[in-house]
């Protein structure tokens, strides 16, 4: 299975099981920083959050976010 096999939440996961505590992301304007592990979970907690509020396979959304 090649990269491109994958889905963004595919390689979420992997890396969540593969680096669990390593550093995923770190903010450079305020110090935050986000294990694989962690950052996995608050994937999960927003796509938990959309289905609450409706969203459903197929539906699009959109991303705002900085540079």
């Amino acid at each position: 299975m090649g990269i491109y096999d994958l889905s963004f939440y595919d390689v979420i996961k992997r890396n969540a099981f593969c680096f669990k505590e390593s550093p995923a992301w770190y903010e450079v304007d305020n110090g935050q920083s986000l294990t694989f592990s962690e950052y996995k979970q608050e994937v999960d907690r927003l796509a938990s959050g959309l289905r609450d509020a409706g969203v459903e396979k197929g539906d699009r959304i959109a991303v705002l976010s900085k540079n």
